[in-house]
């Protein structure tokens, strides 16, 4: 197991940093994927305080791009719509990247 951060106080491995950063995610009040679960189309809305660039990237559960979304550049706010329609029904991660910051999350195809 790989250790991602040591200290006095604490050792933190590679899967609970995974876990934090899924759950610092799914508490964010500035990031949301709706309807989720999805039949196929959902969006994606982030707001900031300050401009930023953003790029959405969806993933299958093997890691293969399904989708990629243009660069939205010097935005408060992003309001995207994806449709994954045709795809097979799972779980996909999304991924906002906003310059300084990687956001991801699960959405869920019925």
């Amino acid at each position: 197991t790989k250790k991602y951060a040591k200290n006095s106080a604490a050792e933190v491995t590679e899967e609970q940093a995974k876990r934090t950063v899924i759950n610092s995610v799914d508490k964010s009040k500035n990031l949301s994927v709706y309807p989720n679960p999805s039949t196929g189309v959902f969006f994606v809305r982030y707001k900031c305080e300050k401009l930023f660039n953003a790029t959405i990237v969806v993933r299958n559960t093997f890691g293969q791009i399904v989708y990629q979304g243009q660069t939205q550049k010097n935005i408060l706010e992003l309001q995207q719509t994806i449709n994954l329609a045709g795809k097979p029904k799972g779980v996909y991660i999304m991924e906002l990247n906003t310059g300084d910051k990687k956001l991801t999350g699960k959405v869920v195809l019925q």
